[in-house]
């Protein structure tokens, strides 16, 4: 859960410094009566036949939304229905990975999973326009995250290899009962492992339970899909689906469907990369068109621009080991600049900038490893990066 009197920088930090580990493992044990809910329905996502556009670019220029037309996106005449059931507004999310394989080394990993996350989350992206469900329901439907990733094991809660969306349902109450109540995030996203998919192919899916006299739980699964791209595309696509149709009677595209929800990205196929992750577009009522929301904003003029000096956060979950958190350099003419290190990662992989050091007088470009920035190998000591002096 944020803290209000982090800044966005210092927020940011704090989550890509979470994301490199190690994390934390929890056994979670099944209700001793699982009383199953009746049949609620759930939204599916399914990838693309035609494959993610995992080109690096920014969807659109900064402050207009781009739209999409292909013939598997949503023709034109196509409807929304407003069912009057609730909205997730800016939910926080908890982030839990399915089984132990998550602590071994596997690509892609708990940390670049992550890492990604930290970039459509809104601490990220709030200050330049986020990755959210904004048609005209306001520009503050983002999400936050809810806390460093959890590894989940469990000996009573079995998900076969081929499950069913009843084996999601009774991880997440396992979960749910172990954690304890869930005040402190809206919306539980499980991440299955390698080898674990659905009969119908599905890559992802969202629904919710509720007890007699408790709040509803919200929750949704992704598929291991073997590439960073298919997963993010996949959360991107639930979590849109979950804020605007948590219990399948709120927003879809018509003719709605109780049970198998008829929702705004299931009739878009398009997809793009916003902030450096390959993200689904979603239909908008008001432009009648399947749509990304708008880009960030460019926080520097693209040139070449020298790294002199970085401030780090200490993560003291992970044995008080420090992680860049902000860089700062000489704003070539246009006095100095400070940026978050989440930005200037985007930035490399957008293509809207480089960046170097300078350390004894030998230059070394600044590259983006897995999520986290480094220099590229030149056999010298010290490390370029650390080994600058902080501000």
């Amino acid at each position: 859960m944020k803290n209000k009197s982090e800044t966005r920088e210092e927020r940011l930090g704090r989550l890509r410094a979470w994301a490199h580990g190690p994390y934390r493992t929890v056994e979670v044990n099944a209700p001793q009566e699982i009383l199953l809910t009746a049949s609620t329905g759930q939204g599916i996502t399914h990838i693309p036949a035609r494959g993610l556009d995992s080109a690096i670019q920014f969807p659109g220029q900064p402050g207009t939304p781009t739209t999409f037309h292909t013939a598997c996106d949503a023709p034109a005449g196509t409807t929304v229905t407003f069912g009057g059931g609730p909205f997730l507004n800016q939910p926080v999310v908890l982030c839990v990975f399915w089984g132990a394989i998550w602590n071994t080394p596997i690509t892609p990993g708990v940390g670049a999973i992550y890492a990604a996350l930290t970039s459509l989350s809104t601490p990220v992206t709030n200050q330049y326009g986020s990755y959210s469900y904004f048609d005209g329901l306001g520009t503050g439907w983002g999400f936050d995250l809810a806390g460093p990733p959890l590894v989940v094991t469990s000996s009573t809660v079995n998900i076969p290899p081929s499950f069913q969306p009843s084996d999601i349902e009774s991880a997440a109450r396992a979960i749910v009962h172990t954690l304890g109540p869930h005040q402190s995030w809206d919306l539980l996203v499980i991440f299955m492992p390698p080898g674990f998919n659905t009969a119908n192919g599905a890559s992802g899916a969202h629904s919710y339970y509720w007890d007699a006299g408790d709040p509803s739980v919200e929750y949704a699964w992704v598929d291991y899909s073997a590439t960073l791209a298919n997963i993010t595309f996949t959360f991107s696509h639930e979590i849109v689906e979950a804020m605007t149709d948590p219990h399948g009677d709120a927003m879809q595209i018509n003719p709605s469907n109780p049970t198998n929800w008829n929702e705004i990205c299931d009739v878009c196929c398009s997809s793009g990369v916003y902030n450096g992750v390959v993200v689904s577009s979603y239909f908008s009522d008001t432009l009648g068109a399947c749509m990304l929301p708008s880009p960030p904003v460019p926080v520097l003029v693209p040139d070449d621009y020298q790294i002199d000096s970085v401030r780090k956060v200490t993560e003291r979950g992970g044995g008080h080991r420090q992680f860049i958190q902000m860089v700062s350099g000489p704003g070539n003419g246009n006095g100095r600049w400070v940026l978050a290190e989440a930005d200037v990662a985007n930035i490399i992989t957008s293509g809207q900038g480089t960046f170097y050091t300078l350390v004894d007088g030998r230059r070394a470009n600044v590259i983006v490893e897995t999520w986290y920035l480094k220099t590229v190998a030149d056999n010298f000591t010290p490390n370029n990066l650390d080994s600058l002096p902080e501000f």
